[in-house]
C-alpha cells in the first residue's frame, strides 16, 4: 500500500470520527435542550421558578453530569485544572495551527531563515491570547448578566444549548 493511500484512508476515518462525535454531541445537547425548553415554557405560563430548582435542573443535565464530579473531586483549586487544559491544548490541531505549519514549511523550503520562521508561532500565540482574553471578558459579562435572575439564567442556557445543537448538527 502506498503512502498516499494510507493518507486517504486516514483522512476518511478522521473525518468520519469527527462527524460522528459532533452528531453525538448535537443529539445529547438536543435532549438537554428539550428539558430546558420545557422549564422555559413553564416560566412563560406564569409558574414561578426557584433558583435552587433551576440550579438542580441545570446541574443534573448531560450524559456525564453524574460521573464527572466524582472524577474531578481531587481538583480542589482552580489551578489544578491547568495541567488538564494544557494536555487538551496539546491534543487539538486547529485549522489555523495547521495553516501556520504549512506556511512555515513553505517559507522554510523557499530559504527563509529558521529565526524568521519563529515569528509565525509567536504571532499565532499573540492572536490566540487576544481572542481567548476577549472571549473571557465577554463571557464573564454574559455570566454576570445571566446569573442575576433565574429567568435570565434559563434564557442564557436555552440560547447556548440551542447554539451548540445547531453547530453539532
Amino acid at each position: 500500500m502506498q503512502l498516499d493511500e494510507v493518507a486517504d484512508i486516514g483522512g476518511i476515518i478522521g473525518t468520519t470520527v469527527s462527524a460522528v462525535f459532533l452528531l453525538i454531541i448535537g443529539i445529547a445537547n438536543l435532549i438537554v435542550l428539550k428539558g430546558i425548553w420545557s422549564a422555559f415554557k413553564r416560566v412563560r405560563r406564569g409558574e414561578t421558578i426557584v433558583d435552587e430548582d433551576l440550579d438542580a435542573l441545570l446541574a443534573g443535565r448531560g450524559l456525564m453530569a453524574k460521573d464527572l464530579p466524582a472524577r474531578l473531586s481531587c481538583r480542589s483549586c482552580s489551578w489544578h485544572m491547568y495541567p488538564i487544559g494544557f494536555l487538551f491544548g496539546l491534543g487539538f490541531d486547529t485549522a489555523t495551527e495547521i495553516g501556520l505549519l504549512g506556511i512555515s514549511a513553505m517559507q522554510a523550503a523557499q530559504g527563509m531563515s529558521f529565526w524568521t520562521i519563529l515569528v509565525f508561532p509567536a504571532l499565532f500565540t499573540a492572536g490566540m491570547s487576544l481572542m481567548d482574553t476577549t472571549d473571557s471578558v465577554l463571557m464573564t459579562g454574559a455570566y454576570g448578566w445571566a446569573f442575576v435572575n433565574p429567568v435570565r439564567k434559563l434564557w442564557y442556557n436555552l440560547t447556548i444549548t440551542a447554539a451548540s445543537v445547531l453547530v453539532g448538527a
